[in-house]
């Protein structure tokens, strides 16, 4: 293990520091490495804005000490373990401040000073297996620019790095406001500024250890860190290689839990795994069981063991998420679907298990998909028996969305995880009917013993499922007859409507006379009382077009006109709205035809009764008519 201070300058040219006491050069870089690279297993850059500019800040106030980067020392170069995102900002900076320097196509002076940081033998000094080539050098200019291809961008940073790009443009011009002196002053306090380097050298332990060991006590490594520091400790050295491409791999599933299944980040993906381990269960988020790191003492076997089942598990998912993501999937792997076309429903039903919000509630469908995945159930499942789980988790999950309580742990339903674990089942039958009643005592135990309110904003994926089963869901035969949908899942496409108050945020609303004239109406900032949950019905595009943004008399008519009989959360609307005196007092105006200030007090009258006053009641009774049509 070597180690040192060096300045920004030092580490770009990788020139080794000189010691003023023994006047002789420290063996900090060797002088057959040029370049650095950040490998495919590390992590992708995702420094926030606030990291960037406080960075950049600080050099500029005064050049100054900048941490710890930790090197492995390989063949070539020098693999960045810890510090990328540290590095990655410099470089990105040094390459906005060459821009900065440029005039008309001629390299300035200033800029080719530049050039022995930034390029090394004809090729940039740092390099990132995630993205490929990422730094271009095109006579005066230079330019940062991510792949759109998927197979190089493993990890889809191009947005990251278009923000970090005008991020360090946009606080330069803050800190400077392109002043050439003032560039070039920043310029060198940043190349003054210091690094304490670690590079390990090719036969030592590995350099992983070192940095869990300097920053686990102080907390300054989030859980992904602090985990793969632990798994580079207790792995030996022989398999080290092997980790890398195994945490690769696990890194590229946990991306797309992310962008699919709303997993926060890589913390949480390893955190919910964990959860569906018995022995497992009392962790914290930050994966400590008795104030002990789960790893703490692990082998190399246990360890490489875990992380392969983790990226199997989910492949796993991922794989039955592409399935039902294409048209002509209809579950024939998993059950015997005599030609029913409810899979089609079905298919809908679990994208939004898979998809929306609140991850706790997800655990068990993921394990369920994992168990069939693993070839533990032999024979094809009932379509029937099928439909019912899929139906029943489907009721959980609205349940769960709507519930005060998304994070507690004890909604996961460890119970019906263990059903998988203790698998012995002869009668696949039996299972799934035991499974589904175990299934049901969950979703009660959510639906009923958790507050569980609707005081929240309004988003289409939960709108649309809470009302289709309002509307629609049969329990004798545990069906949805028709799913609202804002796609092609049906013939018929849905939208939301807002019933009360226009989306639009000048709060307009069309006033329709008795005579057929019509003029609009301005109203005081109601924006966001608009995008409350009661604000919302559910009604085919094609109508909810026609309805534009007319007063809620006008609306009234139309509706009651288009349906023979109105859907049940409509009429529950309806009911609720009639009986408001505001909304007499409203039809009064309309009907005497008031001047438009009497009409405008008379609907901040209701608009006040309605989400101010009485808002309470009509949650209640929506959420009331939800347990009865599914209890």
């Amino acid at each position: 293990m070597r180690a040192g201070i060096v300045t920004i300058e030092q580490l770009f040219c990788l020139i080794n520091p000189y010691d003023q006491v023994t006047e002789k050069e420290l063996d900090i870089f060797r002088k057959n490495r040029t370049h650095y690279s950040i490998p495919a297993y590390q992590r992708e850059f995702k420094w926030e804005d606030s990291k960037i500019e406080d960075l950049i800040h600080d050099i500029n106030i005064v050049q100054k000490f900048l941490g710890i980067v930790a090197l492995e020392e390989k063949k070539n170069t020098y693999e960045i373990v810890d510090g990328q995102q540290r590095i990655t900002t410099l470089f990105a900076t040094l390459i906005a401040i060459f821009n900065i320097l440029r005039i008309d196509d001629v390299i300035t002076y200033e800029q080719k000073c530049l050039l022995k940081y930034l390029i090394r033998n004809d090729k940039f000094t740092l390099r990132n297996e995630t993205i490929g080539d990422f730094c271009y050098h095109e006579g005066s200019s230079m330019r940062i620019d991510i792949s759109e291809d998927i197979e190089i961008d493993i990890f889809k940073q191009k947005d990251d790095f278009d923000r970090l790009k005008e991020t360090i443009n946009n606080k330069l011009k803050e800190e400077t406001n392109f002043y050439k002196d003032l560039i070039l002053q920043f310029k060198r306090k940043l190349l003054k500024s210091t690094l304490l380097l670690l590079i390990n050298e090719k036969d030592n332990e590995s350099i992983e250890e070192v940095y869990i060991d300097i920053n686990y006590k102080t907390q300054t490594l989030d859980v992904e860190d602090i985990y793969k520091g632990y798994c580079f400790k207790y792995v030996e050295r022989e398999f080290h290689e092997e980790l890398k491409g195994l945490w690769k791999d696990l890194k590229a599933i946990v991306f797309k839990f992310s962008k699919c299944f709303n997993y926060k980040n890589f913390d949480e993906y390893l955190y919910l795994y964990y959860l569906t381990i018995k022995e497992k269960r009392s962790i914290n988020s930050k994966l400590k069981l008795r104030n002990r790191h789960i790893l703490e003492k692990e082998d190399s076997d246990g360890i490489l063991l875990s992380i392969k089942k983790m990226i199997k598990y989910g492949n796993n998912i991922y794989e039955f998420y592409k399935k039902i993501d294409s048209s002509k999937y209809s579950f024939k792997d998993i059950c015997e679907t005599d030609g029913d076309v409810y899979y089609k429903k079905l298919k809908y039903m679990c994208y939004f298990i898979m998809c929306y919000e609140a991850v706790y509630r997800k655990p068990v469908f993921f394990e369920f998909i994992n168990f069939i995945a693993e070839g533990h159930i032999k024979d094809k499942i009932k379509f029937n028996n099928f439909s019912k789980f899929i139906m029943n988790y489907y009721l959980y999950s609205i349940g769960f969305l709507l519930i005060n309580e998304q994070k507690n742990k004890s909604g996961i339903g460890y119970s019906n995880i263990d059903f998988f674990k203790n698998y012995k089942y002869q009668d696949l039958t039996k299972f799934m009917t035991d499974f589904n009643e175990s299934l049901e005592a969950i979703k009660k135990k959510t639906i009923f013993e958790y507050k569980t309110i609707l005081d929240r904003n309004y988003e289409d994926q939960l709108g649309f499922a809470f009302y289709s089963v309002i509307d629609n869901y049969k329990k004798s035969k545990m069906r949805l007859t028709s799913i609202y949908h804002p796609g092609d899942l049906t013939e018929t496409v849905y939208t939301k409507e807002h019933l009360i108050i226009s989306g639009h945020k000048k709060n307009i609303i069309i006033w329709k006379r008795n005579n057929g004239e019509k003029y609009t109406l301005k109203f005081r900032h109601h924006w966001r009382l608009s995008e409350k949950f009661i604000n919302y019905i559910i009604l085919e595009k094609t109508f909810n077009d026609s309805l534009e943004n007319y007063d809620i008399i006008y609306k009234f008519d139309e509706i009651n006109s288009h349906f023979p009989k109105l859907p049940n959360h409509i009429k529950i609307f309806f009911d609720y709205v009639s009986n408001l005196s505001s909304f007499q007092e409203l039809k009064k105006a309309k009907e005497n035809d008031n001047i438009e200030e009497e009409v405008i007090e008379k609907y901040e009258e209701f608009i006040n009764e309605y989400f101010v006053v009485k808002e309470e009641k009509i949650r209640k009774t929506l959420y009331n008519e939800f347990l009865k049509v599914i209890t």
